[in-house]
């Protein structure tokens, strides 16, 4: 006896478990939605993904994300700064400025010090442009299996959602 069956169900099977399958596949038979399988029907772009998403506290800066800093005062300056891939940012006539693994409210302090250098007398904001982007792989029982370009507040339901859901057999 399996484990996994229920002893009765055993010895159905055991009996013949050609007629078992026979009635599951049998036009009559009923089939059962799963649930939550018509969220993925249509299948999904990284257009339909949110980008605008709150920034939590904690998010920490990384290669890519894209800062926009604003200056005013007795200096009028933006700044439209990306994080390179050693995690610094690089502004004219001040330098090169480590941002890599700060939240966003470190950044803007470390920012303020360093432009302090070369400005004075001046007020400054801090906002994140784009996000970086970060690249996922998802496999085993999903419709379309590979490689997906997701933004770093993605969860797991986005690129799931990017590779059109479970497969039949997927769970």
């Amino acid at each position: 006896q399996s484990p996994y069956l229920l002893p009765d169900t055993t010895a159905r099977l055991e009996q013949d478990p050609s007629k078992i399958q026979a009635r599951a596949t049998h036009p009559d038979s009923v089939r059962t939605e799963l649930f939550g399988y018509n969220l993925f029907a249509r299948g999904g772009t990284t257009n339909e993904i949110p980008q605008n998403l709150a920034l939590p506290e904690d998010y920490k800066l990384g290669s890519g994300d894209n800062l926009i800093v604003n200056l005013w005062g007795k200096v009028e300056q933006e700044y439209n700064l990306t994080v390179d891939r050693q995690g610094a940012v690089f502004i004219p006539k001040i330098g090169e400025v480590a941002v890599w693994g700060l939240t966003l409210q470190q950044a803007e302090k470390r920012l303020r010090e360093k432009l302090g250098t070369g400005f004075s007398d001046f007020q400054m904001t801090l906002s994140l442009g784009k996000l970086k982007s970060i690249q996922v792989f998802v496999f085993g029982e999903v419709k379309f299996p590979g490689s997906y370009s997701v933004n770093s507040l993605s969860t797991m339901f986005s690129a799931l959602y990017l590779a059109g859901g479970p497969s039949e057999r997927g769970s």
